[in-house]
């Protein structure tokens, strides 16, 4: 799913590049990103963002989690992924759009994995389900099929920076479990969503920069 989106993504910022300013295809493309999947990680990021920055219980900070109302703390951690997207996607030339949208997105899609397998799954939710069922057998398998995908994937697109991003990746998974375990006890649908987003980014990031050096 990551693979394909990413290549589907990566096709338009290619084509938007070539009628539309560099800032302008960021954008778009940045928002088609979100809307791919109805804003439904985008919406678990900015969950996640209020509920970190709320004082309380592990259980208050859940409840402010899945209220419906954006805070503070969402508005400014949804507005520092999309500005850190949109100024990575602006520097690149659409040669290379295809690659890092692909590799970014299969990324992703590993670190969501990746994040349900080693975070405790919470009470309930769609999040519960996810993460319950990648500590079985058959969870596993799923985690090293999508590490090996993940790792043709990079190494086919842009070989060493590919599996540069793709280890970044797993590392922003890593710190947000630890972190969501620390505030939240668990790991819900919304920490999930914030994975994503907060995986592509990073995983954007490293790959622009590391064309720079």
């Amino acid at each position: 799913m990551g693979a394909v989106l990413g290549l589907i993504i990566g096709l338009l910022g290619s084509v938007l590049m070539v009628f539309l300013p560099s800032l302008t295809s960021a954008v778009l493309v940045v928002g088609c990103l979100y809307f791919s999947t109805g804003l439904h990680h985008f919406d678990g990021l900015l969950d996640f963002g209020d509920g970190l920055m709320f004082r309380g219980t592990p259980e208050l900070k859940v409840t402010v989690m899945r209220d419906k109302a954006t805070g503070a703390g969402g508005l400014a951690l949804g507005l520092i992924n999309t500005l850190l997207l949109v100024s990575c996607l602006w520097t690149v030339s659409a040669d290379i759009f295809i690659p890092l949208m692909l590799v970014s997105e299969t990324s992703a899609k590993l670190a969501m994995v990746f994040a349900a397998f080693i975070g405790k799954p919470s009470s309930d939710g769609v999040g519960a389900v996810f993460t319950g069922n990648m500590k079985s057998r058959r969870g596993r398998a799923a985690l090293t099929g999508a590490i090996v995908f993940s790792v043709v994937i990079a190494v086919v697109a842009l070989r060493i920076r590919g599996l540069v991003g793709s280890a970044s990746a797993l590392v922003v998974a890593g710190s947000l479990v630890m972190l969501s375990h620390r505030h939240f006890q668990s790991v819900t649908g919304d920490v999930l969503g914030a994975v994503n987003e907060l995986a592509r980014s990073c995983t954007l990031l490293i790959l622009v920069v590391f064309r720079w050096l």
